[in-house]
């Protein structure tokens, strides 16, 4: 388990929105589906240079997973370890579908619909950190099983009230949620609600973790 420490903050980030919290190396962040079956967008950049940034694709390339595992990091596109997933009570997420946009409602003829990458986007801006791409998310919470014929398809998340993750930051990060607003698939179970995000002080994780990370 991990060794949370102090609380030092809470941010709701509520059903369809997102939210971007400041994130100092060893602190750790616990992300929790408050009503459960909620999906949660999880973003992660380098406040001093956002083209670096939280890569699903090289997170399953280092790691030889298709979804995150306890004790393992996450990696950003430059194969840097920046985040260590310490806890998790559901352990079904998806790091393989792009985050949720315009163009994604516009297939279902809904084109004013707030979207993850408009919540990206919004939340970013609000530090004043501008993005040369949203890169892929990894979908915290997420349902989407491979069949027997090696498609996928999406299925109500199995969390429950008050399930979550918890992520070690090996390095400081700007770290954004989207409490996903997918109401037209079973993605969030068709009803999307809030996610929660807890900030706390960690202990500072020793030279000998990181060293067997990189």
């Amino acid at each position: 388990m991990s060794a949370l420490n102090r609380l030092v903050k809470e941010v709701l980030v509520p059903a369809g929105y997102g939210r971007a919290v400041f994130l100092r190396e060893s602190q750790v962040i616990k992300v929790i589906t408050v009503m459960g079956k909620q999906v949660c967008d999880f973003f992660a950049f380098n406040p001093t240079d956002p083209a670096e940034f939280l890569s699903a694709s090289h997170t399953r390339s280092a790691n030889g997973e298709m979804n995150p595992v306890v004790g393992k990091p996450l990696y950003n596109n430059r194969r840097q370890p920046i985040l260590l997933l310490e806890e998790d009570t559901v352990r079904v997420h998806d790091m393989r579908f792009a985050a949720c946009d315009p163009i994604r409602y516009g297939m279902y003829g809904v084109w004013q619909h707030r979207s993850c990458k408009m919540n990206v986007m919004e939340a970013l801006k609000e530090v004043n950190i501008c993005p040369p791409v949203v890169p892929d998310p990894v979908n915290l919470f997420m349902n989407v099983p491979i069949r027997e014929e090696e498609s996928a398809v999406i299925l109500p998340p199995t969390s429950r009230a008050g399930d979550y993750a918890v992520f070690r930051a090996l390095k400081d990060l700007i770290v954004v949620g989207s409490a996903c607003p997918m109401d037209l698939n079973p993605t969030n179970n068709f009803k999307p609600t809030d996610i929660l995000l807890e900030i706390y002080e960690g202990l500072k994780t020793s030279s000998h973790c990181l060293s067997t990370l990189k």
